[in-house]
């Protein structure tokens, strides 16, 4: 009898786990009442802003998704997330609902659903003025090339023919740049739409070819929230098809966003 009762407490607890794990689903953020997004600390504030009161607005995937929890009388809630390497296992951990900014790939697709296009995504070259410019991936792969551990831009910069000993990795952006504008690397690789924002923060920064196909830039979710992923989508499809998401561009991006946008398709 013991024995039985032990297999059945068991059980119970097995089942109890993998529920947790699974995470939640839309009907239960909606009983809770709150969204948690999973969003990167060094993020630009033109695309989702950590301030209370912004100078430049909340950014572009935080008006997004704080139009959305209007819409569906829900509460934005922020995880700040500092290590790229963490951000779909603390999706998978259930403390958070959604990833924003994150670049759908074959290798994460195994592992996360994708919303609907957020941002066009492509990889490009970025030197600094000090060096010669880069215009071709021979002149590339001859330097070394720094990029975000975690990140998609690390496979862009393999892809690319970068070899390993070349390849310098860096916990976040500010040191990565830094590095840059030290002479200890002679290139970054980066989407276009991020290095255009960085351009404007550091003017010593230089664009410089694209590398690889256009991606795609999308919002993260369990592949257990299918339904999560089916109301994100709805609203997404609306926002693109309307006027929000070119008048939020143009806020953020100003005169730049439809060259960006262009070469990202390109």
């Amino acid at each position: 009898m013991r024995a039985r009762t032990q297999i059945w407490m068991g059980a119970c607890l097995c089942l109890l786990s993998t529920a947790f794990v699974s995470g939640s689903d839309w009907p239960d953020i909606q009983s809770r009442g709150r969204l948690r997004v999973i969003a990167y600390a060094y993020e630009y504030p033109e695309m989702f802003s950590f301030d209370s009161q912004p100078p430049l607005g909340p950014g572009l995937e935080r008006e997004l998704l704080e139009s959305f929890c209007r819409a569906h009388k829900v509460t934005l809630e922020i995880q700040k997330m500092e290590d790229f390497t963490k951000e779909i296992p603390m999706l998978q951990g259930d403390q958070g609902d959604l990833i924003i900014g994150i670049i759908s790939t074959e290798e994460r697709r195994k592992q996360v659903a994708f919303t609907e296009e957020v941002f066009p995504v492509r990889f490009f070259v970025g030197s600094h003025v000090s060096t010669d410019p880069i215009t071709t991936v021979d002149q590339l792969i001859k330097r070394n090339v720094g990029v975000v551990a975690g990140s998609s831009w690390t496979g862009a910069a393999q892809e690319a023919g970068v070899p390993p000993p070349r390849l310098k990795i860096f916990e976040n952006q500010p040191l990565m740049f830094e590095a840059l504008e030290t002479g200890k690397i002679g290139a970054v690789v980066m989407p276009v739409a991020d290095l255009a924002l960085a351009m404007k923060r550091r003017p010593g920064l230089r664009e410089g070819p694209p590398l690889g196909e256009s991606l795609s830039g999308c919002w993260a979710v369990r592949k257990t929230s299918p339904r999560l992923k089916e109301t994100l989508d709805v609203f997404l499809s609306t926002a693109r098809s309307g006027n929000v998401w070119s008048r939020l561009v143009v806020k953020y991006y100003g005169d730049r966003a439809v060259q960006i946008l262009k070469k990202a398709k390109e």
